[in-house]
C-alpha cells in the first residue's frame, strides 16, 4: 500500500482507513511504523497488552483454573 494512503503511525500501531493511528489490539503486534495493519500472533498466542511491537511478546493463552490446595 502506498504511504500516500497511510498515516505515519509508530510501531505498535497501524493506520486506519481514515488515516488515523490506532494501537494494535490484543493478539497482534507491529514492529514497523506507517503500516496499514497489525500482524496476528500465531495460533493459541496472544499479547499481554495493546500496542505490542515485537513478535517475541506473543505468549501462550492462559486459562484460569482453580485448584484445591487441601
Amino acid at each position: 500500500m502506498s504511504s500516500c494512503f497511510t498515516a505515519d503511525c509508530p510501531a505498535g500501531s497501524y493506520s486506519t482507513q481514515t488515516r488515523t493511528c490506532s494501537v494494535c489490539p490484543l493478539g497482534t503486534y507491529q514492529p514497523s511504523s506507517g503500516q496499514p495493519s497489525c500482524i496476528p500472533c500465531g495460533k493459541n498466542l496472544t499479547t499481554i497488552s495493546n500496542g505490542t511491537v515485537e513478535e517475541m511478546h506473543c505468549v501462550g493463552k492462559f486459562t484460569e483454573k482453580c485448584y484445591n490446595l487441601d
